[in-house]
């Protein structure tokens, strides 16, 4: 893995919970592209 990167996730619901991978990477839960 490269330096900690904050990249973001698509997930149902729109949900946006802060999760940590490898303890330095952050993933972002953004809102799913749904109208």
């Amino acid at each position: 893995l490269q330096a900690c990167r904050p990249f973001r996730l698509k997930a149902d619901g729109g949900q946006a919970p802060a999760l940590t991978l490898s303890g330095c990477l952050r993933v972002d839960i953004v809102e799913n592209t749904v109208t």
